[in-house]
C-alpha cells in the first residue's frame, strides 16, 4: 500500500460535518465501517458542566446575521441550488465545515470558507 495522502479532523468537526443538524454534544461517538457505510453512533447525552472556565455560549455576529438573510432571499436558493432556506442552511453548513451559522463569526477558517461563497454569489448576481 502506498500512502497517498492522510488527513487529520477533531472527532468534533468530522461529526458536525458529517450531521449538520445532529447532536454533536454527548458523552461519546462510536464510529464502525459497515459494507463501505461509515455509522456514527452518538452515545448518551453531555452531562451539564459545572465549571466556570467553560466559554459562555458564542452567539452570531455579522457574518451569521447576513448568511441567515441570504439563505431566506430567491436568488440565493438558486445559486445553492436550495429547495428551502433550510437546505441553504445546511448547504452552508456544509461547505463552511460547522454546525451552526454562529460560527461563522468565531472560526477563522470556516469565515474564510463564507466569504468564498458570498463572492461567489456576488459574482453570479452580476452574471459571471
Amino acid at each position: 500500500m502506498t500512502l497517498v495522502n492522510r488527513h487529520f479532523f477533531s472527532i468534533t468537526e468530522a461529526v458536525a460535518a458529517l450531521l449538520p443538524d445532529g447532536p454533536v454534544d454527548c458523552e461519546r461517538f462510536e464510529f464502525r465501517v459497515n459494507g463501505g457505510m461509515l455509522e456514527i453512533d452518538v452515545v448518551a447525552p453531555a452531562k451539564k458542566a459545572k465549571r466556570t472556565d467553560i466559554d459562555p455560549e458564542k452567539k452570531g455576529g455579522p457574518l451569521a446575521k447576513r448568511a441567515a438573510i441570504l439563505c431566506g432571499e430567491r436568488g440565493f436558493l438558486t445559486f445553492m441550488e436550495a429547495a428551502n432556506a433550510d437546505e441553504a442552511k445546511a448547504a452552508v453548513l456544509a461547505e463552511c465545515r460547522i454546525g451552526s451559522r454562529a460560527e461563522l463569526d468565531h472560526n477563522k477558517m470556516a469565515a474564510e470558507l463564507w466569504d468564498e461563497i458570498s463572492m461567489r454569489y456576488d459574482l453570479w448576481l452580476q452574471g459571471y
